[in-house]
């Protein structure tokens, strides 16, 4: 190829950028401003709301957990994590960087036991902004993901390593589990966030503020 002709095509496809960036194709939306609704909570249930609007860009809600021995460290992590998400310029841009992060918060995404899939829930699993959502745990301590009181999935757990049944006691060294050396109490707790997410016309992940829905709590025999 000559010189001459490489220098035009590098021109053409400058010019090509700038078009697409001067024609709006540009990522315009940086966030989801429509975050679920929590509703209520027990030891044993978690229910919510979609976002009371779903925007063009909304593909569906996200939901990271971490067990924790220590309702206390539970607290902390929820604290610390809504001190730095309210700091964020643009909403959701903790999520990756602290709640995600190995290096910080380390909260794990769920694993759907009856598909065989990482766990999403999908824009089309909740056509309406009304469905009720539940997580609950069984009397044997399964997980249940449930739409408008209708079992929909089963739940795993999501380690770095392996997908575990809640059933299972947590181990000292699983990732998505905080170990405390002080803990006497026999309960563990798992705790909730659930996020909109979407994707923007060039395709890069956007999501709204991360809400706490709650606290599970489970006792191993």
């Amino acid at each position: 190829m000559s010189v001459h002709k490489s220098k035009h095509i590098t021109t053409v496809f400058a010019v090509l950028i700038f078009l697409i960036s001067s024609c709006g194709i540009e990522d315009a939306q940086q966030y989801l401003f429509y975050q679920p609704r929590t509703n209520s909570e027990s030891p044993t249930s978690i229910n919510f709301y979609p976002p009371e609007q779903y925007e063009t860009q909304f593909t569906g809600i996200d939901i990271y957990y971490k067990i924790y021995a220590s309702k206390t460290d539970a607290d902390a992590d929820a604290s610390s994590f809504s001190v730095r998400q309210d700091a964020d310029i643009i909403p959701g841009s903790s999520i990756v960087a602290y709640l995600l992060s190995p290096n910080a918060l380390n909260y794990h995404r769920l694993y759907n036991y009856t598909q065989q899939s990482r766990f999403v829930i999908t824009k089309s699993l909740i056509p309406s902004t009304n469905n009720l959502v539940t997580f609950e745990l069984t009397v044997i301590n399964e997980l249940l993901f449930k739409i408008d009181n209708i079992e929909v999935a089963k739940l795993y757990r999501n380690t770095a390593t392996d997908t575990i049944p809640f059933s299972m006691q947590p181990n000292q060294s699983d990732s998505d589990f905080k170990y405390s050396s002080n803990d006497q109490d026999p309960q563990f707790y798992i705790q909730l966030y659930a996020v909109s997410y979407g994707y923007t016309n060039l395709l890069k992940p956007i999501f709204s503020k991360a809400v706490k829905i709650g606290v599970l709590s489970i006792v191993y025999n």
